[in-house]
């Protein structure tokens, strides 16, 4: 393990995207960490299991634990009113992106587009780390992907609502 080589424990918490490894040539090494940590620390249930499933044993050890530090506040779920669907004042179909648009590639959005969906991207920040590809979005379809701010967590219901369904 790498305790042996810094004698101190090592624990591993890999928050997100593991797909993002296979695309970016990186899975070995983060399979090599995966193995070779004396803990892990999931996100969620379902990320513990999906790893259990491409590393056999690595849970046999028992020093695994399953923590979200994501989970909204249940208070913020009732700070506002849901809001009626986009959907229903214009017969288009209306998607959300709420973070980063991983998979959905620039010429995904105009495949969408061509069935009158539209994507609704959200976070300044984000935003700003995708400016490439919401310029190429933009250019193979203008009519369908929107751009929004950042909504605090007190707007979630009554922002989010609005939409047929979101992309995570």
């Amino acid at each position: 393990s790498l305790r042996e080589h810094w004698n101190i424990p090592f624990i591993w918490h890999f928050k997100e995207g593991p797909f993002i490894c296979l695309e970016k040539g990186t899975w070995d090494k983060l399979i090599d960490l995966h193995t070779r940590t004396d803990g892990q620390i999931y996100s969620s249930p379902e990320m513990r299991d999906w790893f259990a499933t491409l590393v056999p044993n690595i849970l046999s050890h028992g020093r695994h634990f399953v923590l979200d530090g994501d989970l909204p506040n249940a208070n913020w779920l009732h700070a506002s009113e849901p809001t009626p669907l986009l959907s229903e004042a214009n017969d288009a179909f209306h998607t959300v992106v709420p973070g980063r648009p991983i998979g959905l590639h620039p010429e995904t959005v105009a495949e969408l587009a061509a069935e009158n969906i539209h994507l609704h991207f959200y976070g300044d920040f984000t935003q700003g780390q995708w400016v490439n590809w919401i310029a190429k979005a933009r250019r193979l379809a203008p009519q369908h992907l929107h751009i929004h701010a950042n909504v605090d967590q007190e707007q979630w219901v009554s922002e989010f609502s609005r939409y047929d369904a979101g992309w995570l």
